[in-house]
């Protein structure tokens, strides 16, 4: 009998071991089919379905197969009443003196009305395109005009003047740093950071900042197709952007930091002059209302802004490189730029 039971005990164990045994190699089988199936998917993803792509060359342009051109740029500027403005505007920066310059496009958020003749399209020595606004709404500037031949694009209000060493160093900054990251380089930085009472408040910057203000900024192409995708945070964003009229540049900056969990890039210009004080940045409770706006989007989105006090700047009057300290942990060393803790901007 207890023999029989011994036998028993030992049949009982020897089951258990292979079952565990067996289960073991299942569970590992099926770590295995599903480690190649993500494999798989990973190295099958399209450009557009990576987070960012960090690619040194162009993708290609859902228009049409010819790649974007990255060593030029475009220029985006919106009107919506001020006519007068874009003449003058057209004047500054259709001249020819920015050498990297492909075309100027026109947000025309004038609906049916025509230009008038003395706005001198087809005048100047860069291409100058009209492109119609879908609907009343700021954030019509960032539709992909459809005759952009660029990667980059550099969005900048009718009102603003800058001189061309600037907006060329601007560009550089973007190729050599903002573009393989998709980074926002601008010249308008803002920061976004908590109040005494812990709450969100809109400021400007003082040494850090995580905000570029699209007033005045390089942008590339697949920015402008994260905005325009389909997501219940970008389109409750943009409802609230019509119903205020304001703060299409900030959900624009939530957008992009959110694919991309980097700071933007701000370079200083030397001289910049704003022509027209009556915009919406000038009136009395702005900064209130863009508090507001930053309280409503990190409702949806939490808050993405990375902050950083990198900024990027040369002696355009000397014609020599500056030297700017940073505490900056995103910078690629792989840049000729990045020089241990120093950046170095380029000399004209």
């Amino acid at each position: 009998m207890a023999q029989a039971q011994a036998g028993i005990t030992r049949f009982l164990c020897f089951n258990k071991t292979v079952v565990r045994f067996g289960l073991l190699a299942v569970g590992v089988f099926t770590l295995l089919l599903l480690s190649q199936k993500l494999s798989k998917d990973n190295n099958d993803l399209t450009d557009s379905e990576h987070p960012y792509f960090n690619s040194a060359t162009s993708y290609m342009s859902k228009k049409g197969s010819q790649p974007l051109l990255q060593d030029r740029y475009s220029i985006i500027v919106s009107t919506f009443n001020r006519i007068e403005h874009v003449h003058q505007f057209l004047h500054r920066y259709a001249d020819g003196s920015l050498p990297h310059l492909d075309a100027i496009f026109i947000s025309w958020g004038l609906g049916d009305v025509n230009p008038p003749e003395w706005l001198g399209l087809d005048t100047h020595k860069v291409p100058v395109y009209l492109e119609k606004a879908r609907r009343n709404s700021l954030t019509e500037r960032f539709r992909q005009p459809a005759k952009m031949r660029t990667q980059a694009g550099l969005w900048i209000d009718d009102d603003l003047d800058f001189r061309s060493e600037d907006i060329e160093l601007a560009f550089e900054t973007y190729r050599q740093l903002g573009n393989h990251q998709h980074r926002i380089v601008g010249f308008s930085g803002r920061l976004v950071e908590k109040d005494q009472d812990k709450n969100w408040a809109y400021k400007i910057f003082q040494l850090d900042y995580n905000m570029i203000l699209t007033n005045a900024a390089f942008l590339d192409t697949r920015m402008l197709e994260w905005f325009w995708t389909e997501d219940f945070r970008i389109e409750r964003g943009i409802k609230y952007v019509d119903e205020h009229m304001n703060c299409e540049d900030i959900l624009f900056n939530f957008v992009v930091a959110d694919r991309t969990h980097l700071p933007p890039l701000l370079v200083e210009s030397i001289d910049m002059l704003q022509i027209e004080t009556s915009g919406i940045s000038n009136q009395a409770g702005h900064y209130n209302e863009r508090t507001e706006c930053v309280r409503n989007f990190t409702e949806t989105w939490g808050m993405p802004l990375k902050r950083t006090n990198l900024r990027i700047g040369a002696n355009v009057k000397e014609k020599s490189p500056v030297t700017v300290s940073l505490d900056e942990e995103f910078l690629p060393q792989s840049t000729p730029w990045a020089q241990g803790k120093h950046f170095v901007a380029p000399s004209f």
